[in-house]
């Protein structure tokens, strides 16, 4: 038969057996109490590296800024030199169909002066008809300036060229090939 105790005759039967007796300096008192948190050397490099950090981030974000708005100023000067190109090429072809425009008129005056004075042979001579009198005036009389088309076909032949000058990558990747040579070198030499 089972009894039930109350937990004060539970203590004090049983107190000393089941007490939580744990010393909290098991290897005596130290000599000085123990702040919680850092020390002052802490505290003080804790300082020391958020300045770098701070600093070298606005640094950092002060070049990429004026690398990014020298990089834009670049573009739209880019851009402007473009649009005058093509407005100069505008010009140029322009020009150049005004001046073929007089030329063919004076041409075709030429040719119809030319069918005029040979129209007389289509007749007298055996296979000669008005188309070949046509043909023959038009081939005397062949337009020896540049068209527009001859012109842009000239200015996308001239700026295909590449200029001869050096790729960028192409050099890195001659020093980074140079630098492992080296290594290799020494490695061997070293060995």
């Amino acid at each position: 038969m089972s009894r039930d105790i109350s937990p004060e005759e539970f203590a004090h039967e049983f107190g000393p057996e089941f007490t939580n007796s744990i010393d909290p300096h098991p290897y005596g008192m130290p000599a000085k109490p123990v702040k919680p948190g850092l020390t002052t050397r802490g505290k003080a490099a804790l300082a020391i590296t958020a300045a770098v950090i701070g600093g070298t981030t606005l640094i950092g974000y002060q070049a990429y800024s004026s690398n990014t708005a020298e990089n834009e100023a670049k573009a739209q000067e880019i851009a402007y030199k473009q649009q005058l190109l093509e407005l100069e090429k505008l010009k140029v072809l322009n020009q150049a169909s005004k001046t073929s425009s007089g030329d063919s008129k004076a041409r075709q005056q030429a040719i119809d002066t030319c069918v005029k004075d040979s129209r007389d042979l289509v007749g007298k001579t055996i296979g000669t008809s008005l188309r070949d009198i046509v043909d023959a005036c038009q081939a005397q009389y062949t337009n020896p300036t540049a068209t527009g088309a001859d012109l842009k076909a000239t200015d996308s032949t001239s700026s295909t060229s590449t200029g001869g000058g050096l790729n960028s990558g192409l050099v890195i990747g001659g020093v980074v090939l140079a630098g492992g040579l080296t290594l290799a070198m020494r490695r061997r030499t070293a060995a």
